[in-house]
């Protein structure tokens, strides 16, 4: 009776786990095709509903919440400023409401016959009732020491104020915005961090980085396109930005900045940055204030060599994605949505080929196909969808093979001025690099035998052994083939039901491979 008890609560908690992992998969699902605010404070309420984090009390503001409802409440107020800010995307039924209230004022105004007039006294009584609690930044080059009124209420001077959630100051906004924009960037992904959107154990990479550019990426570029950057200002944003990505896949810091971003797909912040100055344009271009075209027009005329201007920067970012000028789109303004989906098409072309050129360069990166990785699209190692954690685990250890981040003897050798010695610490035999270990070291020939046959015979069970005698012919291609099975895609005209196969018994093989030499130097350490 009591084993069928404990038999009964086994396949209870299973089910359970099982649903719950649906549920999981589904939530993340849904912020990958339609991300919005909602999604963002399940994600969070669903890490905080979680047992094992759960907090006895909670300080805000000087007063302490014990109860877990109340911390639901602060942590939702705290959190609200981290709402995911887009463009032209209205609530309908309040943009109607808005519009009827914009009728009937025109209507009460045209049959309006004399506007009510207001004496000198009443005016000076509403400008004693305004808000003086505003700053004024004084720009000029020496300061005064003047005291500034309003309905004879002082009007205290800054040196900084904050705008539509931009900081102005006197000089150098762009110094203090970039600080600004790097603090909340980094709140929003700690705030996710509780949900999996991290490195090992976490969720699968391209889950994690859609759910980071949905929630972070916009919080980081918020109101820089209005701001004249520097080069230095653009590095800080792409090192915090390259840094979240090699987090994301469990990738040391000498990875190539270059394949952090192409195993992703991801575009670098400058990248974000240059889409956030086109959308800007296209506001301008197509709204109906003829005074702001009127100062575009000024602007372009008088500035045009002016590199903090925004018009300046945009003729240059035109020109850099060989996209049409002001001048033609004044005239042949296209669609919204087309225009959104040029500026998408140039803009991950540029890159593409940028950050290819740079990734060929690399000897790290000489086991990997290059070609085929992608802007938008995630390289195959990370086609992890429904996948079990260890999985995860896997895919990270081949990711780091792959792009030459796994550390071998012949690495530290290279590390320490020669200092380490590169031969094998398993079999003495040879100097370790990733072909020895993969197709060589006789430490782990059993390992190897049992899932490089594996992988062998689903190859050659779809394609003729004749090609691959002819392209696998040598320890190098073998190693290409294990690390990253695209290099033979081509060649050996594998199908991609073939290659996802292959992919995973490949996966199988590194991370058996990389089990066993770590077994056996633990073994060796502890002598």
């Amino acid at each position: 009776m009591a084993t069928m008890l404990r038999n009964e609560k086994r396949k209870l908690r299973s089910k359970v786990k099982m649903e719950q992992a649906l549920s999981r998969q589904n939530l993340y699902q849904q912020i990958m095709d339609n991300p919005n605010s909602q999604l963002f404070y399940r994600l969070i309420n669903r890490n905080r509903s979680n047992q094992q984090t759960s907090t006895n009390c909670l300080k805000i503001d000087e007063n302490y919440n014990y109860v877990p409802e109340e911390q639901r409440k602060s942590f939702a107020k705290y959190y609200e400023d981290l709402s995911v800010p887009k463009e032209n995307i209205y609530e309908n039924g309040y943009l109607n409401l808005c519009k009827i209230r914009q009728q009937l004022y025109e209507q009460a105004i045209d049959k309006a016959e004399d506007p009510e007039q207001f004496t000198e006294s009443e005016v000076m009584k509403a400008i004693g009732k305004l808000n003086t609690k505003k700053k004024i930044i004084d720009c000029s080059k020496r300061k005064s020491s003047y005291s500034w009124t309003m309905g004879g209420k002082v009007v205290k001077t800054s040196d900084c104020s904050e705008h539509l959630g931009i900081k102005r100051t006197d000089g150098k906004e762009h110094n203090f915005n970039i600080k600004e924009r790097i603090q909340t960037a980094r709140r929003t992904k700690y705030a996710l961090m509780g949900s999996g959107v991290h490195g090992t154990n976490g969720l699968n990479p391209a889950i994690s980085y859609q759910i980071y550019k949905t929630y972070v990426i916009p919080r980081l570029t918020y109101g820089l396109e209005v701001l004249p950057l520097t080069k230095s200002n653009i590095e800080e944003l792409e090192i915090f930005h390259r840094k979240n990505l090699r987090h994301l896949q469990s990738l040391p810091e000498r990875t190539s900045n270059a394949v952090v971003l192409l195993l992703l797909g991801a575009l670098p912040i400058e990248a974000e940055i240059h889409k956030r100055h086109l959308s800007l344009l296209y506001s301008i271009l197509s709204c109906d204030n003829s005074k702001i075209k009127d100062v575009m027009i000024r602007q372009i005329a008088t500035n045009y060599d002016n590199k903090k201007s925004f018009f300046s920067r945009i003729l240059n970012i035109l020109e850099m994605y060989d996209l049409p000028s002001i001048n033609y789109l004044q005239k042949n303004l296209p669609k919204r949505d087309i225009w959104k989906e040029e500026i998408k098409k140039k803009v991950n072309q540029y890159w593409n080929a940028q950050l290819k050129s740079e990734a060929r360069n690399k000897t790290s990166l000489k086991n990997m196909n290059i070609e085929n990785l992608e802007i938008g699209k995630t390289a195959q190692v990370w086609n992890l969808q429904n996948q079990p954690r260890l999985e995860l685990r896997k895919a990270i250890i081949k990711a780091r093979m792959m792009t030459g981040a796994y550390i071998l003897q012949s690495d530290k050798h290279k590390f320490t001025h020669f200092v380490a010695e590169p031969l094998c610490q398993l079999c003495n035999t040879e100097n370790e690099d990733i072909i020895h270990m993969v197709t060589s070291c006789p430490v782990l020939s059993t390992i190897r035998e049992k899932y490089y046959v594996e992988m062998k015979m689903e190859i050659l069970d779809n394609i003729d052994p004749i090609k691959w005698n002819t392209f696998c012919c040598n320890k190098m291609e073998i190693t290409q083939l294990i690390l990253d099975c695209n290099n033979f895609k081509e060649t050996l005209n594998i199908s991609s039901e073939l290659m996802t196969k292959i992919e995973e018994k490949c996966r199988n093989l590194l991370f058996q491979l990389h089990a066993k030499r770590i077994e056996v130097l633990d073994a060796l350490n502890n002598k």
